[in-house]
């Protein structure tokens, strides 16, 4: 695998596992602008 596709991979892989580690912490620690966004979707907080 060429270093500049092997370098967007693992940048990609980064960036979608901040997201995720993000969104999941906001999911924890009950942010408003997550239970804003949950409540209307009848999930449970």
């Amino acid at each position: 695998m060429e270093k500049t596709k092997l370098f967007i991979y693992w940048l990609t892989t980064l960036l979608v596992a901040t997201g995720m580690t993000g969104s999941g912490l906001a999911q924890i620690l009950q942010a408003k602008e997550m239970v804003d966004l949950i409540a209307p979707l009848g999930y449970p907080l």
